[in-house]
């Protein structure tokens, strides 16, 4: 009797660590510079992360859209986000693949916050000590439509970003990449796309 008490209480025990106790996963300072962009990202696949590949998510796509959803309930939070990125000499040019090859891949590292009244993102180049963003903004977007050209290598994009202007659009961004001069409104304000995910292998998948 006294020993089915006993494993019963260290049965209770463990039950209430795992409740308790949930898993802790690494932050973007916890990666030290000299660590391999691949082992970053085995590492931040291995959960509590965001993580695309060449703008294709890969893991934790319900952590970004839990995230939008706490900060449209005016929840404060965060998540982080690990940007994976290759370099394929089929889709560059020769001159631009031997300038460039040697330092691919590259993974980018971000901490998105919301306080409750605005969100501040931290990215830093994994092999840069020091953030080539801290930013703050006053909106966070959830933008989704179709690729804007049918010779798009992707058919949709589901994208996230940060901006001044709570009247921003996809469309809206490429205009203004595209033209060489403002748009008539002024400008679109800064931005941040903070999260990209491109679904399909364009040509519209079928069509």
């Amino acid at each position: 009797m006294k020993k089915r008490l006993s494993l019963l209480l260290c049965l209770l025990l463990i039950f209430c660590l795992c409740a308790c106790g949930g898993a802790e996963y690494p932050k973007s300072d916890d990666f030290s510079v000299d660590v391999p962009a691949d082992e970053i990202l085995a590492s931040v696949k291995e959960g509590g992360w965001v993580v695309t590949e060449n703008s294709r998510v890969r893991a934790g796509e319900e952590l970004m859209h839990a995230f939008y959803d706490a900060c449209m309930r005016g929840e404060s939070g965060s998540v982080s986000i690990a940007s994976y990125y290759t370099l394929d000499p089929e889709r560059v040019s020769a001159e631009l693949y031997a300038q460039e090859k040697d330092s691919y891949p590259r993974i980018f590292l971000t901490e998105l916050s919301f306080d409750g009244e605005e969100y501040r993102v931290v990215t830093r180049w994994s092999i840069e000590a020091e953030p080539e963003t801290d930013a703050r903004y006053p909106y966070l977007l959830h933008l989704e439509g179709d690729a804007p050209v049918p010779y798009a290598l992707y058919d949709r994009y589901d994208r996230y970003v940060l901006a001044e202007n709570a009247e921003l659009t996809m469309e809206k961004i490429d205009r203004e990449l595209l033209s060489s001069a403002p748009l008539p409104d002024g400008g679109i304000g800064r931005y941040d796309i903070v999260y990209s995910n491109l679904i399909g292998e364009g040509g519209r998948s079928g069509q």
